[in-house]
C-alpha cells in the first residue's frame, strides 16, 4: 500500500537512505542528512536541491513527466505525449481490473466500495504508462523535486479526487513541510522511475517494491 503522512524532506530522507546502502538499526546523520541531498537537519524552507553525483532521487517534474505520460512508440514510432498515465488520452473508470482503469474519486461514494488507497499497481498493466510505471495517475499525488515559490511541486491525483487530477494538464503543489493522507512519493535512479521498499522491508526493493506516498494540495 502507499505509505502517506510524509513530507517532501522525509521524502529526501529516504533517497537519502536508500543511496547510502539501507543501513538497518538506528539511523543517524550518516544515513540521512546526507547523499542525495544535504539536509544538515533540515526540516523546512526550501532552497534545497540534489546533490551532483546522486544515484537515488525524488524526481524533477519533468522526469516524472515523462514516465508518466511520454510513450516512444506514439505515433507510428514519431514518439508523443498523452494525457493520461495509462499511455491513453482518456482517463477510464475507477473498476479494478478494467484496462485503462485507475484509483479516483468518480462522484459516487455509494457506487465506489472501499474509496481508499489501493496496493500499488492493483490496476493491473493495462493502466501503466508506455514506460510500465503503476499509478502515476490516481491512488495518490506525489511530490516531485520542483520548487513553485514556497513550495514543492505534486502530480499524479489521487484516490479521493476526480479524473481531472490525474490529467498531464493538472498542476500541483504543496508546503514541503505537509504531511497528510492522500500524497506520497516515488524515486528515480538510474534513469528510470522506481519502485522501493518501506525502511523495514527493504529486502524487498526490485520488482516486487512497494511506492511510498504522500499528499498534495492546490
Amino acid at each position: 500500500m502507499p505509505v502517506t503522512f510524509v513530507s517532501w524532506f522525509d521524502a529526501a530522507r529516504f533517497c537519502n537512505w536508500l543511496q547510502n546502502g539501507q543501513p538497518v538499526g538506528q539511523q543517524n546523520a550518516t544515513s540521512t542528512e546526507d547523499g542525495a541531498y544535504t539536509l544538515n537537519g533540515a526540516v523546512s524552507g526550501n532552497s534545497i536541491t540534489r546533490n551532483v553525483g546522486a544515484t537515488i532521487w525524488i524526481p524533477s517534474e519533468d522526469e516524472w513527466y515523462k514516465a508518466a505520460y511520454y510513450d516512444p512508440g506514439k505515433d507510428s514510432g514519431a514518439g508523443g505525449y498523452w494525457l493520461q498515465a495509462n499511455h491513453s488520452d482518456l482517463a477510464g473508470d475507477n473498476t479494478v481490473g478494467n484496462i485503462g482503469s485507475s484509483n479516483f474519486y468518480d462522484g459516487d461514494y455509494v457506487g465506489y466500495p472501499g474509496l481508499s488507497l489501493t496496493e500499488a499497481g492493483a490496476y493491473g498493466p493495462g493502466s501503466q504508462s508506455a514506460y510500465g510505471t503503476n499509478d502515476q495517475g490516481g491512488n495518490v499525488f506525489e511530490w516531485n523535486d520542483s520548487v513553485i515559490g514556497s513550495s514543492r511541486g505534486l502530480r499524479g491525483g489521487s484516490w479521493d479526487y476526480t479524473d481531472h487530477y490525474l490529467s498531464s494538464i493538472s498542476r500541483g503543489d504543496f508546503e514541503p513541510t505537509e504531511e497528510t493522507h492522500n500524497v506520497g512519493f516515488r524515486v528515480a535512479g538510474s534513469n528510470q522511475i522506481m519502485l522501493v521498499p518501506e525502511p523495514d522491508a527493504a529486502a524487498l526493493i526490485g520488482a516486487a517494491g512497494m511506492i511510498l506516498l504522500v499528499r498534495r494540495k492546490r
